[in-house]
């Protein structure tokens, strides 16, 4: 069960947990994209890797909101350092793994309600499988990249 806590046993109690989860899990290396778009080695990439940051944010602060509609507490994700020396293919994959993490999240979560959060959480969903299509084209960007 998902229970973290004794007020976690209801629908709502439960989005919660993956909502929680999925902020803990998707958005770590959130405010690093400005920083990894400069490493891209095209502009195209780099806008790519820019969309990426900015959705990321954006859902980020949205999932924020449904926690604490849901009764919990404001959270800011936890970010991770980018390590040394810097393997941004690597990275990418992480993310990658992040993002399908993150579209379980927040599709069970929205099988767990029935207002308008649910309908939220699956617009967050459909752009989270859009950010998986995404990464696997920075993945696959980098694996031509002539740096490699």
């Amino acid at each position: 069960m998902l229970n973290d806590s004794p007020g976690d046993n209801d629908d709502h109690g439960q989005a919660r947990v993956l909502l929680e989860r999925a902020l803990d899990t998707e958005y770590r290396h959130i405010f690093h994209y400005p920083r990894l778009a400069r490493l891209m080695p095209s502009p195209e990439l780099a806008k790519t890797v820019r969309l990426l940051g900015q959705d990321s944010l954006r859902h980020a602060e949205l999932v924020s909101g449904m926690i604490e509609s849901l009764g919990g507490a404001s959270t800011v994700p936890t970010v991770e350092p980018l390590p040394a020396p810097l393997d941004v293919r690597q990275l990418f994959e992480q993310q990658l793994e992040r993002e399908k993490l993150g579209l379980y999240y927040h599709i069970t979560a929205a099988g767990l309600l029935e207002d308008s959060l649910a309908d939220r959480l699956r617009l967050i969903a459909q752009e989270e499988q859009w950010h998986i299509r995404l990464t696997e084209q920075v993945l696959a960007a980098l694996d031509q990249a002539p740096y490699r």
